[in-house]
Parts: structure tokens; sequence; C-alpha cells
């Protein structure tokens, strides 16, 4: 859940830099989204399949800014253990 809560926290410092940009909102609400199964207040996990974070790692953040590529990455590998289902 740290990776998680460090990865918001990063998003979240960029969307005060930056509100409106689409891709840390986009990024942000999926954050939320893998921290409300984490958190078991959502139950439903089939949105696990549709979330793009280490899309967004690799191919929008990657050579502009390492620092949230690697949240991201993180973020992601976590998501990507929960859709094979590993308890986190």
């Amino acid at each position: 859940m740290a990776y998680i809560d460090d990865t918001i926290d990063a998003i979240n410092y960029r969307l005060e830099q930056n509100p409106t940009f689409s891709l840390y909102v986009m990024a942000k609400s999926q954050l939320d989204y893998i921290k409300s199964l984490l958190t078991v207040a959502e139950k439903d996990k089939s949105k696990l399949h549709s979330l793009n974070l280490g899309v967004l790692a690799s191919e929008e953040f990657d050579t502009t800014d390492a620092e949230l590529a690697e949240h991201l990455s993180s973020a992601d590998y976590i998501a990507s253990q929960m859709r094979q289902g590993l308890k986190i």
C-alpha cells in the first residue's frame, strides 16, 4: 500500500501544478481505484484489466518525468499482481 500512497502523493503534487492535465487526472483516477481495492472499499476487480499505468509510465513519462514513471511502473506491477489473484 505504501507504493500506491507514494504514487498518489506524486500525482497529487503534479496535479497541484497542472490540475487539468488529462494524463495526471487519468492516472489519479486509476490509482484511487487500486487503493480502493486494497482497502476493500471496492470489491469489483473487473476494471483492473483496463488500467494503463504501465503504458503511461513508459510512453508518456519515461523521458520527461522519470520519477513519476518509476512510481507508475510500481503501481502497475501491483495492479498486475492483483489481476493474477495475488493478495497484496
